[in-house]
């Protein structure tokens, strides 16, 4: 429509006050999550998290179904807030919803949990999205790799050695190849945990393999 097409224009531009006008006068029945989810990025981009919400929130009132990239802007609003809380309420409402988060917005969430001290919580993130049927090529392998490596993050805060080593495997399954970073993160959390054993024999491997 018409409409949408402004609200693409303004929100390239960075006009997000004329595009939210714009949607904001538009009919219910008229309004496309498409539009929505335009606004809503370009409102968190600016940082009006506040505005973001309430649109979020009154898009489903006008019965605009949110999808992933919704949810996606309004988890970044969660974690500018510090509210973790939050952030596993919005999974737990689109897994009801039947949408499926992608790889980069597991990562973002795993990332806040982690920072917030609850690495369970983010280690179950990561099994959740690693247990989910989907498309070979769902995910950029870029996005799989900021995934791996704040999974990895998580297993070493949390002294989990037997997680790190899960998600090397999950990552080698997925194609990936585990940088220098990587590894030197499991070796880390093989050390907090005390199994120098294997931190070792993983540091040995990476130096005949001409990673350090």
């Amino acid at each position: 429509s018409v409409a949408d097409a402004i609200v693409k224009a303004c929100c390239q531009t960075n006009l997000w006050r004329t595009a939210l006008d714009v949607v904001r006068r538009m009919p219910d029945d008229a309004k496309s999550t498409a539009s929505v989810n335009r606004v809503i990025k370009s409102l968190v981009d600016n940082r009006h998290n506040i505005i973001a919400l309430k649109e979020f929130y009154a898009m489903q009132h006008a019965l605009v179904k949110p999808d992933g990239h919704t949810y996606a802007q309004i988890i970044r609003t969660y974690t500018r807030k510090n509210n973790w809380f939050k952030i596993l309420g919005l999974f737990d409402t689109m897994e009801r919803e039947g949408v499926v988060p992608n790889a980069s917005t597991y990562s973002m969430a795993i990332r806040q949990l982690t920072q917030q001290r609850q690495w369970a919580k983010a280690l179950e993130l990561f099994w959740k999205y690693a247990s989910e049927a989907r498309p070979s090529a769902e995910a950029p392998s870029d996005d799989k790799e900021g995934l791996m490596h704040n999974a990895l993050n998580a297993c070493n805060r949390g002294g989990r050695w037997e997680g790190a080593l899960q998600v090397l495997a999950w990552a080698l399954k997925q194609g990936l190849d585990p940088c220098t970073v990587a590894f030197t993160t499991f070796v880390s959390t093989c050390a907090r945990s005390g199994n120098w054993a294997l931190a070792l024999s993983t540091l040995s491997r990476m130096e005949s393999d001409g990673g350090l």
